[in-house]
């Protein structure tokens, strides 16, 4: 399956911030454009299995609604020894306290998140690894408050940063400010899916 990878998946980057929305996902209340990869590419497997598409999307849909992919998810963690606790109360994930926010600078319409200045900028913030046995914070990262084709007001929050006592906060904040274009009109909405290979 090709995706359109311009723009991060959900709302949420960084590393316990993602496991917290794909909970959310497993439980059926996820964010559209991350569920809708999720259901496509368990289409795809199920389609490759035998099952027809249409049986397989109606099963994939199926299983959010009925707690049944969770329940999975929670054996998965398990079987690798380990707590499943977060699976019913991911408010134990150990989230940076420190926030701070981009605003948009004019009135006008969200026309593009780049993915790749998002996901700098959750290094930065010490969220990943520049050098091989570096310390990653998990609980560091970054909130889209706007999608592109959202509209925004002068002042408004676009973006949210996750950081621990300003680590890294000034040049994610940099990245990110880079990475973000408004535009006064409301963008064409993009497609996630672009295409399949066989």
């Amino acid at each position: 399956v090709l995706t359109d990878m311009e723009t991060p998946l959900g709302h949420l980057a960084g590393n316990a911030l993602e496991v917290q929305e794909a909970l959310e996902t497993l439980r059926g209340k996820g964010p559209e454009d991350l569920t809708e990869l999720c259901v496509t590419l368990a289409v795809e497997a199920l389609a490759a299995y035998g099952e027809n598409a249409g049986q397989a999307e109606a099963r994939a849909q199926q299983t959010l609604k009925d707690g049944s992919a969770l329940a999975k998810f929670r054996a998965f963690i398990e079987a690798q020894g380990g707590d499943p606790a977060y699976v019913d109360d991911p408010g134990q994930f150990d989230i940076a306290s420190g926030r701070a926010e981009i605003t948009s600078r004019t009135a006008g319409f969200v026309e593009r998140i780049d993915a790749l200045s998002v996901g700098r900028a959750v290094l930065a913030l010490g969220g990943g690894r520049e050098r091989k046995g570096e310390a990653i914070d998990p609980g560091v990262g970054v909130e889209l408050l706007k999608k592109p084709g959202e509209r925004v007001e002068a002042g408004e929050a676009v973006l949210r940063l996750y950081h621990r006592a300003g680590r890294g906060l000034e040049r994610a904040q940099a990245l990110l400010e880079a990475g973000l274009e408004l535009a006064d009109e409301a963008p064409a909405p993009e497609q996630l899916i672009l295409g399949r290979v066989n």
